[in-house]
């Protein structure tokens, strides 16, 4: 049932992202596309009265083939930024300068955290882990932070691109960070109103991310992500408390799923049937 609505929901609000270019929402838009794709969207971007720019190409690795085997084709993708057309020379020349700052700053990425990025850029940590440490619960501890549900902010899913901001915030309850979701929000609900309801109900569900040894974990009540990350010898876990529960969710013992709902035994059929009835 949801991943056909997982991978609707990437594909639309990726041209969601670049329209807002034209709509003023935003300088620019930033992703990843097959180069395949490249000559299509750039006619549609065009239309639009934006520029497509590519800026960095990614090689996938593979595993070297024995002599008499095929080496097959590497897997591309290239990292793309839309603008204004008008805007094509100014982009270029602060990509040539410090493109790191050129993504941040013309993908709208607030003050505050653009100067976070800057401070992780030191110390490897896992961005999801660290802007939840800011908004640690008094339930929370040294390696387990308890969240609300803030569906603007919830960026547990970006491993898979299911979020609403294209940065990652300063903390989750940033306010520059909530006020540009709210403005996509309203703009994907112009546009594409039911992958908007559905990215927002996946974003308020409840979910475990945990991390350990380089590796990542979303529990969800659908499915199970797995993603690379930076190493930790301990484990660290967010427990998210989603407002939402999906009807096709799983049923478990423990967090963030469900308990299953089964019949007192004296209430079923089988023991109603073998109670005797005396006069």
């Amino acid at each position: 049932m949801w991943e056909p609505r997982f991978e609707l929901i990437r594909t639309e609000w990726k041209v969601l992202r670049w329209r807002a270019v034209a709509a003023g929402l935003s300088r620019a838009s930033i992703s990843t596309v097959n180069p395949e794709a490249l000559d299509e969207m750039a006619l549609q971007v065009e239309r639009a009265g934006l520029a497509l720019i590519p800026v960095r190409l990614a090689v996938e690795a593979v595993p070297k083939l024995p002599s008499s085997q095929t080496r097959a084709r590497l897997p591309l993708e290239v990292t793309i930024a839309v603008v204004r057309a008008r805007d094509t020379d100014e982009f270029e020349a602060d990509w040539q300068r410090d493109p790191a700052r050129t993504l941040r700053d013309w993908a709208g990425c607030p003050h505050c955290c653009a100067e976070a990025l800057r401070r992780r850029e030191r110390r490897p940590l896992d961005p999801v882990w660290a802007s939840a440490l800011f908004e640690r619960t008094g339930a929370s501890g040294h390696r387990r932070i308890e969240l609300p549900s803030r569906p603007a902010t919830n960026m547990l899913w970006r491993s898979i691109d299911l979020c609403i901001i294209p940065h990652w915030p300063c903390r989750l309850d940033c306010p520059a960070s909530a006020a540009l979701a709210a403005n996509m929000l309203a703009f994907g609900r112009a546009h594409c109103g039911q992958t908007t309801e559905w990215l927002l109900d996946v974003l308020t569900w409840p979910a475990e991310w945990s991390m350990m040894h380089g590796i990542a974990e979303l529990h969800a009540p659908v499915c199970r992500i797995t993603a690379s990350t930076s190493y930790s010898s301990a484990r660290r876990e967010i427990i998210y408390h989603g407002a939402t529960w999906p009807v096709e969710g799983a049923s478990g013992l423990r967090f963030p799923y469900r308990a299953p709902s089964r019949e007192r035994w004296t209430g079923s059929k089988s023991f109603r049937g073998g109670t005797l009835t005396t006069g």
